[in-house]
């Protein structure tokens, strides 16, 4: 299938009514082509399981991301400022809805604490939210032995 899209038609029959030695030149470096492109596909499929693998831990690790951001500012974060962080720092493009849900959802537990400022909520990290980053910190060595027990 290759050899027909790199070739074409007209080379298609000529190859079949009329092979000469310049053909079958052309066809051996279509052919050399046609190998590369192939050998170049591996590193680009394993490149994409990668990339998968890691927008899958950082959407599944947002809420701890946000506390985490949330303990190390001075200021309020913003959901804008959420999806900004997470394509700058970790090169992970999430949706608006999946970050507003992740803070919703971290407000009703009591984790964060949003304010209505300036037209947009703002958030800011509560008690309860500081106890839960200080275990996820202390239980690190546990989190990080269990991924790579799922990944061995």
């Amino acid at each position: 299938m290759c050899l027909m899209l790199t070739l074409g038609r007209s080379w298609w029959r000529r190859i079949h009514t009329t092979p000469s030695l310049k053909t079958y030149r052309r066809l051996q470096r279509n052919l050399k082509k046609c190998d590369l492109k192939e050998t170049h596909e591996a590193p680009k499929l394993e490149t994409k399981i990668l990339r998968e693998i890691h927008e899958r831990i950082v959407k599944s690790l947002l809420d701890v991301i946000i506390l985490v951001e949330l303990r190390e500012r001075t200021t309020f974060l913003g959901g804008y400022d959420v999806l900004n962080l997470v394509q700058q720092e970790y090169g992970v493009l999430i949706s608006s809805g999946t970050i507003y849900s992740v803070l919703y959802s971290m407000e009703r537990k009591g984790l964060i604490e949003g304010n209505v400022a300036r037209s947009k909520r703002e958030y800011v990290l509560t008690k309860k939210g500081e106890n839960k980053i200080k275990e996820i910190f202390e239980l690190k060595a546990n989190i990080l032995e269990l991924m790579t027990k799922i990944i061995n």
